[in-house]
């Protein structure tokens, strides 16, 4: 249900630039262009997020690598998290660099849907070639 609306955007983009293009390659060419212009202010956000975090963390990286050289098991989880805590680091906060692949994967399989409803069926390719 809360892919429903990016789906019909991808729907309205693919009819768009097959509208321009007509060619159903080209088309999903044009659809990918557009996503992919469309979403690089997010995906700018998430790198630079990524940044901040890889700089936030280093001060804190230099503390565990001393714990897990003297401690293991629960000591080194509880000195870890401990630490952690201190920086205010949040191990959810490791997904936002993900989120840059997520968008990806999903234009990939909008494009698929798309093309998958709105271009000649296979058949109809084959005579006529």
């Amino acid at each position: 249900m809360i892919l429903v609306p990016f789906k019909w955007i991808v729907a309205l983009f693919f009819n768009w630039s097959q509208a321009l293009f007509n060619d159903p390659g080209w088309a999903v060419v044009g659809m990918s262009v557009l996503l992919s212009l469309l979403l690089t202010p997010l995906y700018i956000w998430i790198e630079r997020r990524k940044n901040g975090d890889k700089a936030k963390n280093a001060p804190m990286q230099a503390e565990i690598d001393k714990i897990e050289a003297v401690y293991v098991g629960r000591e080194r989880f509880y000195y870890t998290r401990e630490i952690q805590r201190r920086y205010g680091y949040s191990p959810w906060s490791a997904m936002i660099p993900t989120l840059g692949l997520r968008r990806r994967i999903l234009s990939c399989q909008r494009a698929q849907e798309a093309s998958a409803e709105f271009c000649m069926p296979i058949k109809e390719i084959i005579s006529l070639i």
